[in-house]
């Protein structure tokens, strides 16, 4: 998945860190979430959740 907002250009402009690098090290990190990260790659495999995206044209999950 890629995230795309205005704020997450703010947070890398303003820190200089990727913005999946800044919350790595100051949200993620800290709060011992080693399991939670931005690449589905990095769980591929895995016993883990994955996030879903909207379906082209509807405003429900990729569920229906």
């Amino acid at each position: 998945m890629e995230i795309q907002t205005p704020n997450l250009c703010v947070v890398e402009e303003v820190d200089g860190r990727v913005y999946a690098e800044y919350v790595r090290e100051e949200i993620l990190d800290p709060l011992g979430m080693e399991r939670t990260t931005f690449h589905e790659a990095d769980v591929a495999g895995d016993d883990a959740a994955t996030g879903s995206s909207p379906r082209p044209g509807s405003s429900r999950g990729s569920s229906g």
